[in-house]
């Protein structure tokens, strides 16, 4: 499995994921991306060499002109979970639950919380639905490129 989404090298804060079968995420490196089509915050596990076991988690928005909001998991652009290494790949989709988001545009930063079903996708030897849930509290520091 190739992960080809890159991370904003700009973001900071905390992202915690939590699954009741597949382990919890650790945050080597956390995203928050902004685009006109919305914006997305992702983690990932496993950075390292090719051997090494990863994961990565992702959820995607649309535009968002509340400052607060609950998404349910139908209303999301995308979001999944990938636990991946040359030996398995296991890669999970929400089917219910939500997510609270609150943010700000003047000083980009998003924070929530999520609870949420998700099923397996294709065939994996793994378990076929996890429970996940989990904070975030990311924000982008100014590019320091002048």
């Amino acid at each position: 499995m190739n992960n080809e989404q890159k991370a904003n090298t700009n973001t900071v804060g905390s992202f915690e994921v939590k699954t009741d079968l597949r382990g919890d995420v650790r945050a080597d490196v956390v995203s928050f991306d902004e685009s006109a089509d919305g914006f997305q915050v992702s983690i990932w596990e496993g950075v390292g060499g090719h051997m090494e076991p990863k994961k990565y988690f992702m959820l995607k928005f649309p535009p968002q002109t509340e400052i607060k909001h609950r998404y349910n998991v139908e209303e999301l652009l995308g979001a999944k979970l990938l636990d991946y290494s040359p030996d398995y790949s296991f890669e999970y989709i929400p089917v219910e639950g939500w997510v609270d988001v609150t943010r700000t545009e003047s000083a980009p930063k998003v924070e929530g919380e999520f609870s949420m079903s998700m099923k397996s996708v294709g065939e994996q030897t793994g378990p076929l639905n996890l429970k996940v849930t989990g904070t975030f509290n990311l924000k982008n520091k100014p590019d320091s490129n002048f």
